[in-house]
């Protein structure tokens, strides 16, 4: 049985809309996958407006690369590029946003970095 190491940021609210960032240490695509399931299946999880992912993991001296928006068109490739950019490897983050109505331009794409970030171990 898989145990895996779960950080969660704290949570930011803008126009009642809600944002958490989780992250956890994997190190295959299955075990990935694997967590993703795990933890959009905790009760504090369920039943978010999107569940944004991304992951980078080291495998065979290659790293492999997988985002995806659920529906938050350009989230992915921004978590994703924060992975690049702090050069993290062995890692799936999930940016879970609970949608409250109030549309909140580009603020959003500033609150999924910023508790996907807050998510990410330290350097």
């Amino acid at each position: 049985m898989d145990r895996f190491e779960i950080k969660i940021s704290k949570p930011i609210l803008d126009r009642k809309s809600k944002f958490i960032g989780v992250s956890v240490m994997v190190t295959s695509k299955e075990k990935a996958e694997k967590a993703l399931n795990l933890i959009k299946n905790k009760k504090e999880f369920k039943k978010p407006s999107h569940s944004i992912t991304a992951y980078r993991i080291l495998q065979n001296e290659k790293v492999l690369e997988k985002k995806n928006d659920d529906g938050e068109t350009g989230a992915g490739i921004r978590l994703l590029e924060l992975l690049r950019k702090r050069n993290i490897e062995n890692i799936l983050v999930i940016v879970f946003r609970w949608y409250g109505g109030i549309h909140l331009g580009s603020d959003r794409f500033r609150h999924i970095l910023s508790v996907g970030e807050a998510s990410l171990p330290e350097d």
